[in-house]
């Protein structure tokens, strides 16, 4: 987040990065609500999506407006929204799965699981160019070549799934085009 924060809204900006990486943070993990969510509306229970939208909305909005009411900070506010949407999706979005297919919070969790891990290694590895002492543009690019390297080659040396399926889509899209 340092050196792309650097190199795209210069130095002045660099207070902003814990906040970007627990937004980014937050997004990733968003991606168990969508399928959730997604799921709920494909099945035909769109009146669930609702409750449990408005559940987040008014639940969610409350603590993190009260957060910001009470501590006046950005960084403790961005905190409670993380901590909010972890909240959301496991115990608000996924709860309701296990009735309707059979898929609960737990396998949900263990599911990500290995994935999650794979992604603290590879970051972690990533976290480690700064340790160089390079300029911002070849620290970025170290760690996006370390960070694929490391989350790729973790992915086919534990042969996850998702990997093959990514190729086989990438192939197909790219012999569409051809």
């Amino acid at each position: 987040a340092k050196p792309l924060v650097a190199i795209l809204l210069t130095e002045k900006w660099l207070a902003c990065v814990p906040i970007f990486q627990l937004t980014c943070i937050s997004n990733a993990i968003l991606m168990i609500q969508l399928v959730n969510l997604r799921a709920y509306m494909a099945l035909g229970d769109s009146s669930l999506y609702m409750r449990l939208q408005i559940i987040k909305v008014l639940g969610g909005g409350a603590i993190i407006w009260i957060t910001a009411a009470i501590t006046h900070d950005i960084y403790h506010t961005a905190w409670a929204n993380f901590i909010v949407g972890v909240i959301s999706i496991v115990f608000v979005d996924a709860t309701p799965a296990k009735r309707l297919h059979g898929y609960s919070s737990l396998n949900q969790v263990k599911d990500v699981l290995p994935i999650l891990f794979l992604s603290l290694v590879a970051a972690a590895a990533s976290l480690a160019v700064q340790l160089l002492g390079l300029g911002y543009v070849p620290e970025l690019f170290l760690q996006v070549i370390l960070f694929a390297s490391v989350y790729l080659g973790g992915a086919k040396l534990f042969k996850f799934s998702e990997l093959s399926e990514a190729a086989s889509l990438l192939c197909g899209f790219v012999s569409r085009r051809s």
